[in-house]
């Protein structure tokens, strides 16, 4: 059995009070990584501004260094050295020339790291205190050899199918462009990239029949540096 109320008698609505509840904590990988360190590496502060001029100053007798190079791509040098003697640790190599900058050796006075040179030309170095030198001073010049090829040959794998295979040496091999050409049609704008070990490789269908032998030649057109290597030459029956 149903029964009316009347207004007054309704029950009184339940009121709710609306809100915003906390969503789980999502935590998101941030886009910036961090850049990986070497403890063996040294930090380098490239500037022209630099506490001494090595190639007026009289070299000092307290620290020994020594200081070498090798090459990577485009115009990167990697150094590496040693600071020996009293307070060899808290010494300050500075280096001014086509590599300007300073670096403070680790605490066993060695110091590697890879710098980027304004262009071909000498570098001294040296260990300073303030504006004084403190060791000999050592000229360590950034120069380029013209890329090589050697050992260009070709063989047939088919009737039809040849591999170009090589090696150039250079300062820095990695990277650098092959490019083919000579009399066979098929080697027309072919090129190659020379890997980490300095060689290089390109397998080519060779179906224009007598349109494709002759003298294949190859040519590295322009290392890090813009310097070219002279043709080889190899030849395809």
């Amino acid at each position: 059995m149903f029964r009316l109320f009347s207004p007054s008698e309704r029950p009184a609505a339940t009121r709710r009070r609306l809100a915003l509840e906390p969503l789980e904590s999502r935590d998101c990988p941030s886009m910036i990584m961090p850049i990986e360190s070497h403890d063996s590496a040294s930090t380098f502060i490239p500037t022209h501004v630099l506490p001494a001029d090595l190639s007026a100053a009289t070299p000092g007798n307290t620290l020994n260094l020594t200081v070498s190079h090798t090459y990577l791509a485009g115009h990167d040098v990697h150094f590496t050295g040693a600071v020996s003697g009293p307070g060899a640790a808290k010494a300050m190599v500075e280096f001014q020339g086509e590599v300007s900058g300073l670096v403070s050796p680790n605490p066993d006075g060695t110091f590697d790291f890879v710098a980027t040179a304004d262009d071909l030309g000498n570098v001294l170095v040296g260990a300073v205190n303030g504006s004084t030198v403190t060791s000999n001073i050592t000229s360590d010049p950034i120069a380029n050899t013209a890329p090589v090829i050697v050992n260009f040959a070709v063989k047939h794998l088919d009737s039809t199918t040849c591999v170009f295979t090589g090696q150039v040496q250079a300062n820095y091999p990695p990277g650098l462009v092959v490019y083919f050409g000579g009399a066979p049609a098929s080697l027309l704008n072919q090129q190659a990239v020379v890997q980490s070990d300095g060689t290089f490789s390109l397998t080519l269908s060779m179906t224009q029949g007598a349109a494709d032998t002759g003298n294949a030649d190859v040519q590295v057109r322009a290392d890090w540096w813009g310097a070219a290597s002279d043709f080889a030459y190899v030849l395809v029956q």
